[in-house]
């Protein structure tokens, strides 16, 4: 599914939207990396931290994958919560400090 970036709203169900805000608002999306011209990858934590990968070219989502367990529909709410973070500016929105997990909770998640 290809999605203008400045009018998604317009391609994406409103509780995917909603969800999606809600992540990017509460600062569960680290800051996307440019892994390539037009390519870009973030985390975005929720019950596990969800690795979002997505590719633009001229303003359009040619590409989204992300490695949660979602299949209702063609996009999650990471994707989504990536999309708001790369368009907080034009949307004017703001978000929280990205939360950590402290070492000792991260060390008792891999030891379980």
């Amino acid at each position: 599914m290809h999605i203008p970036l400045h009018h998604f709203e317009d391609y994406i169900d409103e509780t995917i939207l909603r969800r999606g805000l809600s992540y990017f608002k509460y600062g569960q999306v680290h800051e996307p990396e440019e892994t390539r011209t037009g390519e870009y990858e973030a985390i975005v934590e929720g019950t596990k931290d969800y690795t979002v990968r997505m590719t633009m070219n001229n303003g359009i989502i040619t590409e989204h994958v992300c490695n949660c367990p979602y299949d209702m529909g063609p996009i999650c709410k990471h994707v989504v919560a990536v999309i708001f973070y790369l368009q907080q500016d034009e949307l004017d929105l703001k978000q929280k400090p990205v939360q950590t997990k402290p070492v000792a909770a991260k060390k008792n998640e891999e030891e379980a």
